[in-house]
């Protein structure tokens, strides 16, 4: 089954790498979500910048998609620039200062509160209106996170839900462990049994296969654990960060208990990480714990691999729940040249057929829009998409914050003592707490 479903996204893939156009809009499709040019559009000849970070394969995907659109409006001529992630968000920040920006710019919509406060983006209600966007055609989790205090500046692409709760299992690995490979791991204490069953050694006590490897470094999977657990993150307004809350150290004390006793530490499991690359593309691992984007790839590295797919383990009495900050979207810039045409290109890049449903059907990955996850190619090409339909929907939006994009990038830094020992999981999360609320605060007094 694996092979098959591998098998017809590389087919597509490489239809669109032959630059194939096959017309997949019909007029009344496209006349129905308001793709036409508004009365506004002059058609004159008009030329678009378009910044994104779809590079590799996914480049002709992109190019396919922008024909597309070109043909559609063929007075308008697109540019896409590809950039790498690590200077995309200045280079956004430098040309919109300097008055040159995108036509349209790829964001991370946890990066919408911080720039649509300096009104570095354009509002796009009044756009969606016209056009009869309306917000329930999106996912709840994906279009809440594209709103910053009531407005919307940003339209989701790839999905931000289902980023960090689910499970894939290797359905061999639990067979030769006597397991039941039709059922994954639904509890904590389900996980840590499974585990303890997977996890072999040699005959110096050495892992050389591992269950799985709980750890909380990544897509704010801390996170998604401690929901899962009845945990918190902020308040609702935003204005006061809950990371100490008693639920959140419980969280992270089991996750550390699970990390030390049942897989022997941190420098146990980086020797493993070390000596077996890839553990679970090459069948090391016998779990995971990812997000949808994954799939894919486990798919493309290992099409042979008899793989299962659950959700993240909750702690008992509670569900399953991943957390979503974000995910990319595309905005239009203050000073953009061109907006109503800037906004006939997000337009398509979010909500057409081709933009918002093929682009991301051909890499497995499931669409923000709810009616293209939901289409019946989905289920039928794919085994796994009821679990993952189902890990968008147990999925819930994060608070918002104006400063998610700066925590991110120092959140493994302050959980990384916990699992090595020199703090206790109470220490780690009061110390992170004090830092992220100083800073939320210095925002708000600026």
């Amino acid at each position: 089954m694996m092979q098959n479903v591998i098998g017809s996204f590389k087919k597509l893939i490489k239809r669109a790498t032959l630059g194939a156009v096959s017309g997949l809009l019909l007029l009344g499709i496209v006349a129905s979500l308001g793709w036409a040019a508004s009365a506004a559009t002059k058609n004159e000849p008009v030329q678009l910048s378009l910044w994104t970070i779809w590079d590799g394969d996914r480049v002709p995907l992109m190019q396919r998609v922008l024909d597309e659109f070109m043909a559609e409006y063929p007075w308008i001529k697109v540019d896409h620039i590809v950039l790498s992630s690590s200077e995309r968000y200045d280079k956004f920040l430098i040309s919109t200062a300097g008055g040159a920006p995108p036509d349209v710019m790829m964001l991370g919509r946890e990066e919408i509160p911080a720039v649509a406060d300096k009104g570095m983006v354009l509002p796009l209600d009044e756009y969606m209106r016209r056009d009869g966007i309306g917000k329930d055609m999106f996912f709840p989790a994906e279009i809440e996170t594209a709103v910053w205090k009531g407005t919307t500046y940003i339209l989701p692409h790839a999905t931000g839900s289902a980023a960090n709760n689910l499970l894939y299992y290797n359905k061999e690995l639990f067979r030769n462990s006597g397991l039941d490979d039709a059922k994954s791991p639904k509890t904590w204490t389900d996980l840590w049994n499974t585990a303890k069953r997977l996890n072999r050694y040699d005959e110096d006590g050495t892992l050389t296969q591992l269950g799985v490897e709980v750890n909380a470094l990544a897509n704010r999977r801390f996170f998604a654990w401690a929901y899962s657990n009845g945990g918190s993150y902020a308040t609702e307004d935003g204005r006061k960060l809950l990371f100490n809350s008693e639920k959140n150290i419980e969280t992270l004390e089991w996750m550390v208990d699970f990390t030390n006793e049942l897989n022997r530490g941190v420098d146990e499991l980086t020797r493993f990480n070390r000596v077996y690359r890839n553990a679970f593309f090459t069948e090391r691992k016998a779990m995971e714990i990812s997000g949808a984007f994954r799939l894919f790839q486990i798919m493309s590295s290992n099409p042979n691999m008899d793989l299962g797919v659950g959700l993240l383990p909750h702690n008992e009495g509670y569900e399953s729940h991943g957390v979503t900050e974000g995910g990319w979207g595309y905005v239009i810039p203050r000073n953009a040249a061109h907006p109503e045409e800037s906004w006939l290109l997000v337009k398509w890049l979010t909500t057409s057929e081709v933009g918002a449903r093929w682009f991301m059907f051909v890499q497995g990955r499931p669409s923000p829009v709810r009616r293209y996850s939901l289409d019946r190619s989905y289920f039928t090409s794919n085994p796994h998409w009821p679990t993952i339909i189902q890990a968008m929907e147990t999925s819930v939006p994060l608070p918002r914050i104006p400063i998610e994009d700066r925590l991110k990038q120092v959140e493994s830094k302050f959980l990384t003592p916990a699992f090595s020992g020199t703090m206790t999981p109470r220490q780690v999360l009061d110390e992170y707490q004090r830092y992220a609320q100083a800073l939320l605060e210095e925002y708000y007094a600026q």
